[in-house]
């Protein structure tokens, strides 16, 4: 995806620009919504939050920008569209 080496640090680092460029509310939602889940963290980044939330028991994962292995860094790519696609989900008008 637009030359994006499909490790969570890029899509959070591609994100936050998409974002920040006036991507809508997506990300604002989704921070709601691990907020929502976690029952913590409103003074975290969304980025951060998705980790927790994925690896609850293990702080030393919880750093978004870590290196960090390959297979839970795909768990956490996987989490993270899974997220967008529930949100983009909501936000779509009943027929």
């Amino acid at each position: 995806m637009f030359g994006l080496d499909g490790s969570y640090k890029m899509y959070v680092a591609f994100f936050r620009g998409y974002a920040k460029g006036g991507g809508g509310d997506l990300f604002v939602r989704l921070h709601k919504r691990l907020v929502s889940d976690l029952g913590t963290g409103q003074n975290l980044g969304w980025e951060a939050l998705l980790l927790r939330k994925v690896a609850p028991d293990d702080p030393e994962s919880w750093w978004p920008l870590s290196a960090r292995e390959e297979s839970f860094d795909r768990r956490v790519c996987d989490a993270l569209f899974d997220h967008l696609e529930d949100l983009q989900g909501d936000a779509q008008p009943e027929a």
